[in-house]
C-alpha cells in the first residue's frame, strides 16, 4: 500500500466497506493508513470521520495507524489541532482516547518549534479532561526527545560522515578499477 495508488487504494477501501470479519477490519483499516501519498492520507482522515463506514471505537486507531508512519505525523498533528473542538465535541474530554492522541501524535518531534506548537496548543485547549497526564508526558518526550538531539546530533552527524567515506572507500577497493 505504501506505493499504491488512488485506484488500489479505492480497491482496499471498497474491501474494507463489505468486510464483516473484526480481524479482517483491523487489517485493511492499518493498510489503508499505509500509503505514502499525503492526498490519500487526507482522504482517508476524512472518511474515516464517517460513522456509517468507520465505528466511533476504530476512529482512534485509524488516526494512531496514521501517526504511526512518519511521513504523516505532521498531517495527524495539523488535523488534530484544527479538528480539535469536534473531535471533543464527539467524543468528549473524557474520552481516554482523545486524551492519548496527542500524546500518540507528538511523540517522535524533536525541535523546539514543535514544542511551542504543543504548548500554544495546550494554552489555547486549557481544558485536558483525561488527557491531563498524557499532555504533560507529551511535553516531557518532546523535551528529551530535543535534548537527546542537542546532545547527540553532532557527534553522530560526525560518525556517519567518516564511516560513509570509509564504506565508499572500501567499495572502490573492492571492485577494482573501471
Amino acid at each position: 500500500m505504501r506505493k499504491a495508488g488512488i485506484n488500489e487504494w479505492d480497491v482496499m477501501l471498497d474491501r474494507y466497506v463489505n468486510e464483516v470479519n473484526a480481524q479482517e477490519l483491523t487489517k485493511l483499516r492499518e493498510g489503508l493508513a499505509n500509503t505514502r501519498d499525503g492526498g490519500i492520507a487526507r482522504r482517508w482522515l476524512l472518511l474515516a470521520q464517517n460513522e456509517t463506514l468507520v465505528r466511533s471505537q476504530d476512529y482512534f486507531p485509524v488516526l494512531k495507524s496514521l501517526a504511526a508512519k512518519p511521513w504523516h505525523t505532521y498531517i495527524i498533528w495539523d488535523f488534530v489541532k484544527n479538528n480539535w473542538d469536534a473531535l471533543v465535541d464527539r467524543f468528549t474530554l473524557n474520552n481516554r482516547y482523545l486524551g492519548w492522541m496527542v500524546k500518540s501524535v507528538t511523540t517522535t518531534f524533536t525541535t523546539e518549534q514543535q514544542l511551542k506548537e504543543m504548548q500554544d496548543f495546550f494554552a489555547a485547549n486549557p481544558e485536558a479532561g483525561s488527557g491531563a497526564r498524557a499532555r504533560k508526558q507529551a511535553l516531557e518526550t518532546v523535551e528529551k526527545n530535543i535534548k537527546w538531539i542537542n546532545k547527540y546530533e553532532g557527534p553522530l552527524h560526525k560518525w556517519f560522515l567518516e564511516h560513509t567515506q570509509e564504506n565508499e572507500s572500501r567499495n572502490i577497493f573492492l571492485s577494482g578499477p573501471e
